[in-house]
């Protein structure tokens, strides 16, 4: 058994860095023209699958792969051929890295408005509220968790993780359970990013998930892959003073604010009428 597996989730034919830990993954090739050109990689379409459903849950198809087929690692992990942990994380370091911690995670993105603000614009104020009730018949003790982390102003993303295989499995079995809700109501889209509605909704559930359940979790800079060399994204201290004010101020001075718009998320009677008129009834 290996002690760690980071699987390396790539669409097209990408350079992936030489490592010990480093797995890729062709995800969609059940539709994909690069099966050739990336033979060498795990195909998402073997074993216990969803990769046809690609189109909609992208990265995602990685994630349910590794859930269903991977029963051969302690730890696994997840990147993207073009962005990666900011950290070396190797066999003989993984348990000193990961001690007194529950999971990694790419240390938080900053939005001015409210996280809700900013997948609302990619996944749309319909399938916002879709996924809301969802989540209030499936598992409605975690509603409160999603209200606080759309109020806010930070959420780790991109759906890169690492942690035990045993986590790694709950976390699923929680987020496609989800998804698969969502999915039953959610009406198909014309534009190729408005049909990766789930996908989004996907990256801001991982964080949910995480901090309902009170782990620890270990924030890191990722890598971006720029010109086939790996560039360290990470902010200095005089950023994040500057963010954690802004915070502060949306907790104390703004907290009307984030109180007002909050009625307006989930509970907008134009949104719920238009649903009821393209006759979704949530």
């Amino acid at each position: 058994m290996s002690r760690v597996r980071i699987f390396v989730v790539a669409h097209k034919p990408s350079p992936i860095p030489r490592s010990g830990v480093l797995v890729p993954i062709h995800v969609g090739r059940a539709a994909s023209r690069y099966r050739e050109e990336m033979g060498e990689y795990i195909g998402d379409d073997t074993g216990e699958n969803i990769s046809e459903k690609n189109p909609k849950y992208c990265e995602m198809t990685a994630h349910y792969w590794i859930w269903k087929n991977v029963r051969d690692a302690e730890f696994v992990g997840v990147c993207h051929y073009r962005r990666f942990f900011g950290v070396d994380v190797t066999e003989e370091n993984v348990g000193e890295l990961m001690a007194g911690y529950d999971v990694m995670m790419v240390e938080p993105s900053w939005y001015v408005d409210s996280v809700y603000s900013y997948f609302a614009k990619f996944v749309g104020a319909e399938n916002m509220m879709i996924l809301a009730e969802v989540m209030k018949r499936q598992c409605p003790e975690y509603f409160g968790t999603l209200e606080r982390v759309c109020d806010g102003v930070k959420f780790h993303p991109f759906n890169m993780l690492l942690c035990r295989k045993e986590l790694f499995d709950e976390y699923c079995e929680w987020m496609f359970s989800i998804l698969e809700g969502c999915e039953e109501i959610v009406r198909p889209a014309p534009y190729t990013n408005a049909r990766r509605a789930l996908a989004y909704m996907a990256e801001m559930l991982t964080g949910v998930y995480f901090l309902h359940r009170g782990m620890k979790i270990k924030s890191v800079p990722y890598c971006k892959m720029e010109e086939g060399r790996q560039v360290l994204m990470t902010r200095s201290e005089k950023e994040k003073i500057s963010l954690a004010r802004y915070e502060q101020m949306l907790q104390t001075s703004l907290a009307w604010k984030v109180k007002e718009e909050r009625n307006e998320k989930f509970n907008n009677p134009a949104i719920l009428l238009g649903l009821s008129n393209d006759g979704i009834i949530i």
